[in-house]
């Protein structure tokens, strides 16, 4: 009966866990992914588990607050594009607007004004401060992270 204390300890470490503090209502996505690493830390399959854990839920609701009649069926392909399986969900986006590499933010603001202004104040702030949560090497985020250079 040796192994009996190993057993009971995995059953209290499993009961433990159960009653983890629950997130709250303004938390979205659960604490799935490496979310103590940064972005540049985690490995692939952490990177997509943050994603659909973390990144995905937060950024719907950037969007839903933005435009919810636009974005009421918020997926991955919104950022990844249609054949986001086929590319393994490779970044930039080749679907998106392609930005000059001098001066995107003009080009962007010649080309849609609210939605760059969106991108700009929402969507390039969260992303920075998601990937960057926890230990390891930061993440630059930027325009041509999403958007395909000109």
């Amino acid at each position: 009966m040796r192994c009996l204390p190993s057993i009971l300890g995995l059953a209290l470490a499993a009961s433990l866990g159960a009653c983890a503090a629950p997130r709250d209502a303004e938390t979205p996505g659960i604490p799935l992914g490496a979310p103590g690493l940064t972005w540049a830390a985690k490995n692939t399959e952490q990177k997509f588990g943050f994603m659909a854990a973390q990144v995905h839920p937060r950024m719907q609701q950037v969007f839903l607050e933005y435009k919810p009649d636009n974005y009421a069926d918020f997926s991955c392909s919104n950022c990844h594009g249609a054949t986001m399986e086929q590319i393994d969900y490779a970044m930039p986006n080749q679907s998106l607007y392609a930005l000059p590499p001098d001066r995107p933010y003009d080009d962007a603001i010649d080309f849609d004004s609210p939605i760059a202004v969106f991108m700009m104040t929402k969507v390039t702030p969260t992303l920075q401060e998601l990937f960057n949560q926890g230990e390891g090497p930061p993440t630059k985020v930027t325009c041509f992270n999403c958007h395909p250079s000109s």
